[in-house]
């Protein structure tokens, strides 16, 4: 991965404007446990495209596993009002809200996910 992280630094540098290289810097990133730096590309990604739904998506996933659950939430939430049949920011959602002890919210979030997609295993898991 860290090998990933210079080819994704080298395209950058040819591409500075191109947000999918940043969200997948981010991600090799996040993999690395380097999560701030993670957040920071999405941020970037999301200087660049502030309705990108992927770098809201990316952004709200990091938070959430760093247990900043409320400013993943609010990611989450700027993605569901872009486009509210985002399957992964419901279920993302969900699992903060379940994370702050919010149980019926989250298994609203969680119920709406299954809607759109049943029996989805990344939901059900």
């Amino acid at each position: 991965l860290p090998e990933a992280i210079r080819d994704f630094d080298a395209a950058l540098c040819a591409e500075p404007r191109n947000v999918l290289f940043l969200l997948d810097r981010g991600a090799a990133r996040q993999a690395l446990g380097r999560s701030e730096e993670a957040v920071a590309d999405a941020d970037s990604a999301l200087e660049l495209r502030p309705d990108y739904v992927p770098a809201l998506q990316f952004r709200g996933e990091v938070r959430r596993k760093m247990g900043r659950h409320r400013e993943a939430i609010a990611d989450f939430n700027a993605a569901l009002r872009l486009d509210s049949r985002q399957v992964q920011a419901l279920a993302g959602r969900g699992a903060a809200l379940r994370a702050l002890g919010l149980r019926a919210e989250a298994l609203a979030d969680y119920d709406a996910a299954l809607a759109i997609v049943p029996r989805s295993p990344s939901i059900l898991a």
